[in-house]
């Protein structure tokens, strides 16, 4: 449960307690540009199995990607969404000891201002996924 403030903020509580507060960026209302994401960053996240450590991430300038972590492979690609600054991801994992199965799908989000680098996913039953958070170097 919660509020929203449009163009301003999120305020919400799930039924555990845990709250959240998002505050709005006018860097979501730009469109969505793979030049702009294209880069390195220095990325750590969460699976529904555990976490994984600080890696670099390489994006190239078509939005394709390949991280190796412990022998397992990523191999993605983002694409720009629409006219906001949201991009499409896939992301197929393979090999070594991944804490994903599979393959994900999912959204990512640059905050240009910021340099802050947000994406989740979920495979195609939702029992498997990834949030990845980071920051452009």
């Amino acid at each position: 449960t919660g509020t929203v403030a449009q163009k301003s903020s999120i305020q919400a509580k799930i039924s555990t307690g845990v709250a959240a507060s998002l505050k709005y960026s006018a860097a979501y209302d730009q469109p969505a540009s793979l030049e702009v994401l294209a880069g390195q960053y220095a990325i750590s996240g969460r699976t529904f199995d555990g976490y994984f450590g600080v890696n670099r991430l390489a994006i190239d300038p078509s939005g394709a990607f390949t991280l190796v972590d412990q022998g397992c492979t990523a191999t993605g690609k983002l694409a720009p969404r629409g006219s906001k600054n949201i991009f499409n991801l896939n992301v197929s994992f393979a090999g070594g000891t991944c804490l994903v199965s599979g393959s994900v799908a999912g959204v990512a989000y640059l905050d240009t201002a910021s340099k802050q680098f947000v994406a989740l996913a979920l495979n195609g039953g939702k029992t498997d996924g990834m949030i990845v958070v980071g920051s452009k170097l």
